[in-house]
């Protein structure tokens, strides 16, 4: 540099980059580069032409560190420079790779003492407004320059002003440019949450080798994994970039811890350990714009129900935002961009099921947007006057949006499948995950109670979730529940899979369909607004209706007496966690059945006992319907649909046979424990398993495809 500049300025094209002060212009106007990137541009102008090792840029940016995965985040760290500069990995003109060994800055440095040309373009969205005090002095010309240009920003300002209120008139679409994946890795990509400058993503990655949080640029290189682990997931962004908060989930207790990572790798740092609600879609995290605290979902009244905390993060307390009734979980919470307020989803199934809700952070009555459970994960846009949301609206489940005061909802041109949205806090992009996924349910003929006589065949196939079939008294019909056509809903087939037909239209979620003794009656559970009743269907045509059980609280999960006089069913009554009651068919008021927990149950076939499993707990429990007292049966099932009970033993899949799983049976007089099939596929979410009246054979569901992967849309306006 020459002898006469006061501070080193370094410039070439039509770039400045002040090195001391951190600051880089381009013609005029004030670019943001992070602090890293600024680092090792430094460090290369400092040797223009010469090799800088990758090692003295290791020491550089991590000094005294160790790092694991140093490679990946210096690519990282190079690829966002290059995307400010406007420079190419392919063909570079500003910064040359030597593969294995570093980076050259090999364009021509100019040497200028004289004043910085005066801007050309009022700053854009994207760029820092420079002060007074740090931008390049204007010269006399430059004043002139400013004149005539100001002049004609008024012309523009009034044109635009005319463009917003001539728009206003005609109700808006909402349109996007161009879709595309963000990268290509096998398994399952979640949870996206896109960098507050728009140019990478966040995201968790399970289902294959090396799982844990990743970020990667948009459009760019290999992504860097910042964690190790299949329990980690629902990365958040620090408002300035540099630090991403994740959760960390531990398989052997009902806690998460909170931690924070520099976005470009190094140590991680706890902040905070809760309970954590058992819904996948509740635990999703945001960073307030100030960059002071975290907001959150904990589970309260051994999961019962989930309330929104926020945590400082400068003397790690945390503060309850919300509170929720019993068998309401508010999930999935993300501030608005100016941190007053918070959307987030309100559901009796985390954010899978839930509705629309807005809070004001100093407090209040949340403000309702969605009804019918047509809400879920949301996200704002820039200027705070709308949310973008996925919903299975319309029996469609894509992404949406809806003004932030109320209003009525308005699909997004995206892909279909769509979950959580993510926009950043400048750009134009929109990342979302796209879940595809295929169930079917099998039939395992049986040789005897404790042998099998063939393979199992595939019995029922479609698009979509096939859940918890149930067969019919007479074994010449099998109910179960199915999304193929849009909602959850109750569908019956033949019990060799053919003519299948919908029998339920409630334009919700309609599951666990149970015969009735007789076979002229279907219990099932619906939830097409705040919680789940239990409704009955006569056959063959009959019209839904709900039973009266309780207000305000999910009951759900029923299934029939023997004698078809009773149904049972869970409810969150009396607060806490679920107890089975049951309700006369004849009318009358409900009755409760246990005091320690029970979400369903299926009496003996001589009406003397009741077998049953538990929310969220494993193992069987059986109780005599006089005495009253409870014993745990020794059976491995941990979903409560995943079992059925015949005269002489209980049938379940027990998840800890690996890989995937192994239908077992337990034996009564014996107090054994038969394997019968081991799974060669995934058992579905709520697959559920079911025994033909004749004992003959076995339904049970399996997952054939699961799949999840990030897209971005670009040019989301």
């Amino acid at each position: 540099m020459g002898n006469s500049i006061q501070r080193p300025v370094a410039r070439f094209e039509d770039f400045e980059v002040h090195l001391e002060t951190g600051e880089v212009w381009k013609a005029g106007r004030a670019l943001k580069v992070q602090d890293q990137p600024f680092r090792v541009l430094a460090a290369l102008l400092e040797r223009p032409g010469q090799i800088v090792t990758r090692e003295e840029l290791r020491q550089l940016i991590w000094p005294e560190k160790s790092f694991g995965d140093f490679d990946h985040a210096i690519n990282l760290v190079i690829g966002k420079l290059r995307a400010t500069l406007g420079d190419s990995a392919e063909v570079p003109h500003l910064i040359e790779t030597l593969p294995r060994r570093g980076y050259r800055f090999i364009a021509p440095l100019r040497e200028r003492t004289d004043p910085s040309p005066p801007p050309v373009m009022a700053p854009t969205q994207e760029q820092t407004v420079p002060s007074p005090v740090t931008g390049p002095p204007a010269t006399a010309a430059g004043k002139k320059l400013w004149l005539i240009i100001g002049a004609l920003a008024v012309v523009v300002v009034a044109a635009v002003a005319l463009l917003q209120m001539f728009s206003t008139l005609r109700q808006r679409p909402s349109t996007g440019g161009e879709i595309q994946p963000l990268v290509s890795m096998p398994g399952q990509q979640d949870t996206p949450a896109i960098s507050p400058d728009g140019s990478q993503v966040a995201f968790a990655y399970s289902g294959g080798p090396h799982p844990g949080i990743y970020i990667a640029l948009i459009g760019g290189q290999k992504p860097l994994q910042l964690t190790e682990g299949e329990g980690d997931a629902n990365p958040a962004w620090s408002p300035d970039g540099r630090q991403i908060a994740f959760a960390r989930f531990s398989d052997s207790s009902d806690q998460k811890k909170l931690y924070v990572i520099p976005a470009l790798g190094g140590s991680e740092r706890r902040v905070y350990t809760t309970s954590y609600p058992q819904w996948d879609q509740c635990n999703q995290m945001s960073w307030s714009p100030d960059g002071k605290s975290l907001i959150f979902s904990e589970a309260l009244d051994h999961s019962a129900k989930a309330r929104l905390s926020i945590l400082s993060l400068s003397d790690l307390t945390a503060r309850p935002l919300t509170s929720p009734h019993n068998q309401q979980f508010d999930c999935d919470p993300v501030f608005s961009p100016d941190g007053a307020k918070v959307a987030f989803a309100r559901g009796p199934m985390g954010a899978f099921l839930s509705d629309l809700f807005v809070l004001k952070v100093a407090g209040g009555q949340p403000l309702r947007l969605t009804t019918g459970n047509s809400g879920g994960d949301a996200a704002w846009t820039q200027d705070g006057k709308e949310i973008v949301f996925n919903s299975p609206a319309l029996a469609f489940q894509c992404i949406w949006r809806i003004p932030a005061s109320g209003g009525t909802p308005q699909p997004v041109a995206t892909s279909g499948d769509a979950y959580e949205p993510s926009i950043p806090r400048k750009g134009n992009e929109l990342a979302y995950r796209v879940v595809k996924q295929w169930d079917t349910v099998w039939r395992l003929d049986l040789k005897d109670e404790r042998h099998a006589l063939a393979p199992p065949v595939r019995l029922l196939s479609g698009r979509g979730v096939i859940w918890k079939p149930n067969y019919s008294p007479d074994g010449r019909k099998i109910a179960f529940e199915s999304n193929r056509m849009g909602y959850g809903d109750i569908w019956m087939c033949d019990r060799d899979g053919s003519n299948c037909t919908q029998i339920t239209d409630l334009h919700g979620t309609s599951a666990t369909a149970r015969w009735s003794p007789d076979g002229r009656s279907l219990a099932f559970e619906s939830a097409t607004r705040d919680y789940w009743q239990v409704g009955i269907l006569e056959l063959p045509d009959g019209t839904p209706h709900m039973l009266t059980t309780f207000p305000d609280t999910n009951n759900g999960a029923p299934n029939w007496s023997r004698d078809g006089k009773w149904i049972y069913f869970y409810s969150g009554h009396d607060g806490g966690g679920y107890q089975l009651w049951k309700i006369p068919m004849g009318g009358g008021s409900p009755v409760r059945v246990t005091t320690k927990g029970g979400v369903y149950g299926i009496e003996s076939k001589d009406g003397r006992f009741l077998y049953y499993a538990k929310y969220s707990e494993c193992g069987i429990w059986k109780k005599s319907l006089d005495s009253g007292e409870e014993t745990r049966l020794p059976i491995n099932v941990c979903d409560w649909y995943d079992w059925d009970l015949t005269r002489d033993g209980i049938y379940f899949e027990n998840p800890n046979f690996p890989p995937n799983g192994r239908i077992e049976y337990y034996d009564f007089a014996h107090g054994q424990t038969t394997p019968i099939l081991a799974l060669d596929k995934p058992a579905s979410l709520f697959g559920g398993l079911a025994v033909s009246p004749d004992g003959k054979s076995l339904i049970f569901g399996l997952n054939e495809l699961n799949e999840s992967y990030i897209m971005v849309m670009k040019n989301f306006r």
